[in-house]
């Protein structure tokens, strides 16, 4: 470190504080110097900053690794982000593709796994700070029993009704084929539309990729969209159904579709293609669910990341900071700071699980393009969750 601190580019500043060439400040703790500005107040200010460390070789660990043979210094893949995203990828390459990825790890800024999962339990009241429950789809499921927690999974009631608010008043949605005629959630001309639209009299599909917005619209009309999808999105994507990909978010009825020439055209060759293609026998392990519902654990969602991380053991680097990423001949070096000082990683392969902001300061040394690629085309969505308690007799 310089001996002094006029290093600074401050024109207007007179830095009035020198430090010894071998400091003892810690790069975590702040430090106050003293500043003179230069106007004609002559005011004394206080500037508060931080001390950091030089990433230079002679200050930088390499991390070796241990789970693996061959050169344990240079990993198969870095994972970077231990949420819900970078645990799956994680606990699949270990064992589904340890044959191409055995050394793995996956590295996270804070001190916890989970990302944006966040269970909270106090006063007898669990409540979550994020997500609350998914789908029990199949790949899920195995998840879920994979990790030992399939005694703690919590199904809802696939009865239970479902409401909209809609010109102030609370209108059921309909949950099975039969309660299409009768729900009051639609005017009968809407009705009328989404049914000729589902059998293919609509518009045809435009030249580009359809937001959902685009899709709901002109296959089953607006009183579809804005009664029932838009809702939907909102409480499930909280985002603009006008810039959501129909293809990304809906891929499944999107596909419909392209297979059949409209939706209920693509149902009926699904159908056809099941009975000619039976899918290979599940795994009895399994749990069945009831009807169409969602699920939690007895815990909170944060269970099934804590799990994985058990699982993973050792691979989960918790209060790795991500510092650079550099590219190499033939793989890429990562810098961190960790507890125990800057550490170097040297891997073969790199998979971002991080916020796109994120993802384009890292990326923005390898690739510019790139780098304002996301910047521009990704968007993330601020939501508020509002917590209120019940009694249960309430």
């Amino acid at each position: 470190m310089a001996a002094t601190l006029t290093d600074f580019l401050f024109p207007s500043l007179s830095i009035r504080h020198t430090f010894p060439a071998k400091s003892s400040l810690s790069s975590s703790k702040p430090c106050r110097i003293l500043i003179t500005t230069s106007s004609s107040s002559r005011r004394r200010s206080i500037l508060r900053c931080s001390i950091a460390k030089d990433i230079s070789p002679s200050s930088t660990k390499i991390h070796q690794s241990s789970d693996g043979d061959g050169d344990g210094s240079i990993l198969d893949c870095v994972v970077v982000g231990a949420g819900i995203s970078g645990l799956c990828i994680a606990q699949a390459l270990a064992t589904k593709h340890a044959e191409i990825a055995r050394n793995v790890i996956v590295t996270e800024t804070r001190d916890r796994v989970g990302g944006n999962i966040i269970t909270f339990e106090k006063d007898g009241f669990l409540w979550e700070e994020g997500p609350n429950s998914f789908q029990p789809s199949d790949p899920m499921l195995t998840t879920v029993v994979d990790c030992g927690l399939k005694d703690d999974l919590v199904f809802g009631d696939p009865n239970a009704p479902r409401f909209v608010l809609w010109n102030g008043k609370l209108r059921p949605v309909p949950s099975k084929p039969m309660d299409l005629p009768f729900f009051d959630l639609m005017s009968f001309s809407g009705k009328l539309r989404a049914g000729f639209g589902a059998f293919g009299l609509r518009p045809p599909p435009p030249g580009h990729e359809e937001s959902v917005e685009e899709f709901v619209r002109r296959n089953l009309g607006s009183e579809v969209f804005e009664r029932l999808i838009e809702p939907f999105c909102s409480g499930v994507y909280a985002g603009d159904p006008a810039k959501l990909s129909m293809k990304a978010a809906f891929g499944r009825v999107w596909n419909l579709e392209q297979n059949g020439g409209s939706i209920i055209g693509g149902a009926i060759k699904a159908f056809q293609d099941r009975k000619k293609n039976p899918k290979p026998s599940r795994d009895p392990r399994l749990p069945t669910p009831k009807g169409q519902t969602i699920c939690s654990f007895k815990k909170g969602l944060s269970m099934l990341p804590e799990a994985l991380s058990k699982r993973l053991g050792g691979k989960v680097k918790l209060s790795w900071k991500l510092l650079s990423v550099k590219k190499l001949d033939r793989g890429y070096t990562l810098t961190y700071e960790t507890p125990e000082g800057l550490i170097s990683v040297q891997t073969k392969s790199i998979i971002l699980t991080v916020p796109s902001h994120v993802a384009s300061s890292l990326l923005r040394p390898l690739s510019m393009h790139f780098q304002s690629s996301i910047t521009l085309q990704l968007q993330q969505s601020p939501f508020l969750i509002q917590r209120k308690q019940f009694g249960r007799n309430a």
